[in-house]
């Protein structure tokens, strides 16, 4: 119904049967009951602690009834999210912009915690904030933490303990933490607090513990005891730390990096340079840490140890290993690279993808290059004639093809090239998709 219509409708009734008309709209449309309650809210009409009730009730049943299908059955769709989380948003502006009797917001409160403690519908986390929000006295938020408590996930246990510890209620901090140490940096929490309270030997306990009952994840409790140590100056514990992390074998490059920075910064040139070398080994910005061995560490030094190193880079970074070679002057390793390639999808042949490192090579061998791009092309072409994604594999044929057609063309054998393109265009006439793939490469350039 158009304006014009409603508005002619409308004056022609009284202020009863107007009364009577939006009673029964907002009693058969649930939507007309919202449009009411946001409208006596914009127009600051009636009774507005009333109107903010009904609106609070009104957006958390809407939300409430879509997070609790979704916490049965592990999630909803895409559309009931959007709804869901419009709602909650709806009921946020209201807490923050408004003055709300405790009772209330602590009533929809609740209702919000027990779904946050069965802890599957995916809305866990907003709903958390939001519950902050409708806590705003230092008694709500203590309730607030008493419900965490309560659930049955530890990071919630643990955000209890953060709030108690906000609070000023260390002790009950402390031990809801002692309680619910899972992770390595739980320990450090915990360690952080009992430092916090004078308690040394019982922070240092708790901190190595982090070390020994955890595998992974160690980089924070690392850095604690590893500053804790080097404020103290103490050297021995230092050692022990890193010795007790080569040994877990876990995070190495965060407490190798803090031993080589404390050992630069105390002029321990021996000691530095012998981290600088482990960073390498450990670290997974090799390339930097290898360039930085090269600038820092004596001529001597680092040739003594470059071939260790190139055997680390040559496992954890292979593309950066023909890279050095090829700057150290020794493309003959990178010939035996390509030479020892046995497949398309070997550590050589996805380093050389775009055929960057045969053009490279093809100037100090370019007749062992040009045989094994031949037998790329083949491999292509076989695999395409048998595999689903033969026209991918036709067209990295012709890539492939591409790069044979340059490195001749710059060693003076374009003739020898149109014989060769030409041989294997007569051999794979048939194939009708190749052939378009390497249709390109008739053309004389």
């Amino acid at each position: 119904m158009d304006a014009k219509t409603t508005q002619k409708l409308i004056d022609n009734l009284n202020k009863k049967q107007l009364s009577q008309l939006i009673k029964e709209l907002v009693k058969r449309n649930e939507k007309a009951e919202q449009v009411l309650l946001d409208f006596c809210q914009q127009q600051e009409t009636g009774d507005q602690a009333f109107v903010l009730e009904k609106q609070l009730r009104a957006h958390w049943k809407k939300a409430e009834n879509i997070i609790a299908s979704a916490n049965q059955y592990g999630g909803c769709s895409y559309q009931d999210e959007d709804i869901a989380y419009t709602e909650l948003n709806k009921i946020d502006y209201l807490v923050q912009n408004n003055e709300i009797p405790w009772k209330l917001r602590k009533e929809i409160f609740e209702a919000m915690i027990y779904q946050v403690n069965l802890d599957n519908s995916g809305f866990t986390d907003y709903l958390e904030e939001i519950a902050f929000d409708f806590c705003q006295s230092e008694d709500e938020q203590e309730y607030l933490a008493q419900l965490l408590e309560k659930s049955r996930s530890s990071y919630y246990r643990k955000q209890a303990a953060e709030i108690y510890k906000a609070l000023g209620k260390r002790e009950q901090s402390m031990k809801l933490l002692s309680e619910n140490l899972e992770y390595a940096n739980d320990y450090v929490v915990l360690a952080k607090q009992l430092a916090a309270k004078g308690e040394k030997e019982a922070a240092l306990k708790t901190a190595w513990e982090g070390v020994e009952k955890n595998k992974f994840g160690l980089d924070g409790v690392y850095t604690y005891l590893f500053h804790w140590y080097e404020k103290e100056n103490d050297e021995e514990n230092l050692s022990l730390l890193y010795k007790r992390a080569l040994e877990k074998e876990s995070n190495l490059e965060t407490i190798t990096k803090l031993m080589y920075d404390h050992y630069k910064k105390k002029n321990d040139i021996p000691k530095k340079n012998a981290m600088l070398i482990e960073m390498v080994k450990c670290a997974k910005n090799i390339r930097y840490w290898y360039r930085l061995c090269r600038e820092e560490l004596p001529t001597e030094k680092f040739k003594k140890y470059e071939p260790e190193l190139l055997k680390v880079i040559y496992v954890k970074d292979y593309p950066f290993y023909l890279d050095l070679c090829f700057e150290r002057g020794n493309a003959k390793a990178v010939l035996q690279e390509m030479q020892a390639s046995q497949s398309l999808y070997d550590r050589w042949s996805l380093a050389d993808n775009t055929h960057h490192y045969s053009l490279l090579l093809a100037q100090s061998y370019p007749d062992e290059v040009l045989d094994s791009l031949w037998r790329e092309v083949n491999a292509y072409v076989a695999t395409g004639a048998n595999g689903h994604s033969y026209k991918k594999n036709y067209g990295l044929a012709a890539q492939s093809l591409a790069t044979v057609k340059k490195i001749m063309k710059s060693q003076n054998k374009s003739a020898a090239w149109e014989t060769q393109f030409h041989n294997f265009c007569e051999t794979h006439r048939r194939k009708r998709s190749l052939m378009a793939a390497v249709k390109f490469l008739q053309k004389n350039e």
